[in-house]
Order: structure tokens, then sequence, then C-alpha cells
């Protein structure tokens, strides 16, 4: 997948990864899958003198594990998107995260693309739903290795480099799971629009640890906080859902494309949550006991 006059590093431990990184630098990227080097070959985007192999590295674990008293489900960077859509675990355990990673472009793309590669491009379908599942990642830097939040390790990326070693989905899963994609699945272009959310119901009915995510575009998935906090300890009421909807209208900023406007985006957007919520309203319903 790299070009011809670009030089194939093949470390075969991680410190040696990262040790190639530092001396190369900003002429050095790392290569999983290799999809989104495709891409960027499409666009005319020149790959650069140094590709760093990881295939050699053990990164390809899926797994249930408790680390440090917690239970979390721990992928490694390097599993592929096909295993992301069919693994019983996720299944079981994650199946929002199977719907993402199967919108993702086409079966060739997935079957070549990676969980780590798709959140290191920060435009990925997958990162949106994994937001929403609260996801930490592992990885490490200069500073050695480190876990943070996703959505700060993908702030983290737009100034430094990191190598990502997996992602950990905290356990239980939330009761309440959505993933919606708009635009062509058959294409390396980037989706329109995707939208993520998860929660879970209090005892009296509310929702609590709600998270929305919404993606798409050349931007870099990103969480709705100010509608998570409009819908925080809520019931699912008509007025809960109608303020919703209007709270992701003003708090979204999508960019226009040549895919897509903003306002479309916006309008979308806003649409696509009224489903879920609504969905969500309706499982409630009938789910509540008999009096």
């Amino acid at each position: 997948m790299a070009a011809a006059n670009s030089v194939i590093l093949t470390p075969n431990t991680i410190e040696e990864a990262w040790q190639m990184k530092e001396k190369y630098g900003r002429d050095a990227a790392f290569m999983m899958g290799g999809t989104t080097f495709q891409l960027q070959r499409e666009k005319g985007v020149p790959l650069p003198p140094y590709v760093i192999m990881l295939k050699a590295l053990d990164l390809k674990t899926l797994q249930r594990q408790v680390l440090d008293g917690k239970d979390v489900l721990s992928i490694g960077a390097d599993v592929p998107l096909r295993y992301c859509m069919n693994h019983p675990i996720l299944k079981a355990y994650a199946p929002v995260l199977c719907r993402a990673a199967g919108a993702v472009g086409s079966p060739a793309v997935r079957n070549q693309g990676t969980i780590g590669g798709n959140i290191g491009y920060r435009k990925g379908d997958a990162a949106a739903s994994l937001l929403a599942l609260n996801a930490d990642v592992h990885f490490i830097d200069e500073k050695g290795e480190q876990v943070l939040p996703l959505d700060q390790y993908l702030s983290l990326m737009q100034e430094k480099a990191a190598l990502l070693l997996a992602v950990k989905i905290p356990l239980p899963a939330p009761a309440l799971a959505f993933f919606e994609k708009v635009g062509s699945r058959e294409t390396f272009s980037p989706s329109i629009l995707t939208v993520a959310a998860s929660a879970d119901w209090t005892p009296s009915g509310r929702l609590k640890h709600v998270r929305i995510a919404v993606g798409g575009g050349n931007q870099t998935p990103q969480r709705m906080q100010a509608v998570e906090s409009c819908l925080e300890n809520q019931a699912l009421t008509n007025a809960a859902v109608t303020t919703a909807c209007d709270t992701i209208l003003e708090d979204y900023a999508p960019e226009s494309d040549v895919f897509a406007g903003a306002e479309y985006r916006k309008m979308a957007a806003g649409m696509i949550l009224e489903s879920a919520l609504e969905t969500w309203k309706k499982e409630e319903v009938s789910n509540a006991p008999e009096k």
C-alpha cells in the first residue's frame, strides 16, 4: 500500500515501533490495515518517506478482562473491522460497535481496515460509537504508556504523535444504544453523518449516563455534551425529546463540503436523534412492569 519510494520499517516490538517514530518524526507514519493510506493516495496526498508497519506486533487480542478492578472489553488496535462486526463477545456486550463497524466502507475495506486505523483516521465511523460507549484508549507517546478517554485522545492527536495499542470499553454495557450512518457505504468517501448514543434507565424511568456523539464528513467525531446534559436524569417525555432535538441544532456545528451542506447535516442530526429517543421511549413502555 505504501508508495514505491517509501521506506518500509518493520518493528518487532511496541518499543521498537515508538523508537522509529521518535527517530523519523513527521517523516514517518504508522500503518496497520493501510486503508487510510489508500484513501490519501486516491486524493493525491503524498505518502510519508517512512512507513512503520505494525503487523508484527501483538495487537489483535479481543477479550473481556478485569483491569484495576474494572470489567472491560479490550480490543487490540490491529483487530480488523470485520471481526468487530461479527465477534460473539462484541455482539453480546457492544452490538452498537458491531453496527458501526459494518457501516465502514466496502467489504474489502472492512477486511483490511482495523479498529485502530479507524480511530487514527479521526473521521472513522467506529469512533462515534466508541465515544457513545464511553471507551478509553491505551496508547504510547513520549511520556510512555497511557490510558485516556477517547475524546481526550482524539484531541491529543491534533497536537502530537501517539501509537494506539487498544480500546477499552467499560462494562456493563449501556441498556440503550443507537447508531446510524447517512451516506454511501460502498466507497472510500467520508460519511455525510454518523450519530451514536447510549444511556441507562434509573429505577424511576429516567435517563442516566447519557452519551451522544456525532461525526461525518471531514470532522472528528465529537460528543454533544449540551444535549447529554439536557437529557440526563430526565424522563423521555415529548417535551424532553423536543428540547434535546432543539439543543443539537444549536450545539452541532458541522462544516459544508462537496457531499452535503452544514444545514443538511444539522437537520439530519436532529431527525436521527429524535428517531433514537422515540425508539428508547417505546422500549421503556414495552419493558415497564405490569401494575
